[in-house]
């Protein structure tokens, strides 16, 4: 099983086994060690997911289910979320029978961890943040947009002045995975906040600072 300390590294590794057709899938989240051994022996003995590469391949191309697992150790220390992602085989209706698999590719099974989802847009598998997580990001930009000027936090650094809550706002849409979904989310939530700001502070009000840079995805070590 592989282990992540990097959410942006696990949900790669997930995205690069849907590329190559493992969408059936279980989301757990366990609290302990423990359970999480327990529930890796229990895929490991009905889909054998400790299997290497190459004797996953040769399984396969003789008809069977092929699988792997994933874990990502939540950073608070409140457990782990786990993933078992199955590529179906002939034998796939008997073992998964009774078992809560959904389908990647289906639009209402989406795939999700915390407030992202896994799509296929027409050229490949990306992430996107969820409809709720869009939704909680508008709300925010009209609260942040729409308060009183003379009661918006303001900072002042060697480079000017700034609206703190704006500033921190963006920098957790830029702090954010970057895959192609997320990305493009981002350019309309910025947009979204440029637009706000306009029809809700005055012409004189500070402005949320213009940021040219945002990160791409590179090919993550699992860390």
């Amino acid at each position: 099983m592989s282990t992540f300390t990097s959410f942006t590294a696990y949900l790669q590794f997930i995205q690069d086994y849907l590329r190559n057709g493992y969408t059936s899938h279980i989301v757990r989240k366990v609290s302990s060690e423990i359970e999480l051994k327990a529930l890796t022996r229990k895929n490991i003995a009905i889909w054998k997911a400790d299997r290497t590469a190459n004797s996953r391949n040769k399984a396969y191309r003789r008809g069977q289910s092929i699988a792997v697992q994933a874990c990502y150790a939540h950073h608070d220390g409140s457990g782990f979320t786990t993933i078992l992602l199955v590529k179906p085989g002939k034998d796939y209706n008997i073992l998964a029978e009774g078992l809560p698999f959904s389908n990647a590719c289906d639009k209402n099974q989406r795939l999700t961890i915390f407030s992202y989802e896994a799509i296929h847009d027409g050229l490949c598998w990306t992430w996107r943040m969820t409809k709720q997580e869009m939704h909680r990001q508008h709300e925010l930009i009209r609260k942040i947009a729409r308060k009183n000027p003379k009661l918006a936090p303001i900072t002042q650094d060697d480079f000017g002045i700034y609206d703190t809550d704006a500033e921190n706002y963006q920098n957790q849409l830029y702090n954010r995975p970057g895959f192609r979904g997320i990305r493009n989310q981002i350019g309309m939530l910025v947009t979204q906040l440029r637009k706000e700001w306009e029809r809700s502070r005055p012409k004189n009000a500070i402005q949320p600072q213009k940021r040219t840079y945002l990160k791409y995805v590179k090919r993550m070590k699992r860390a």
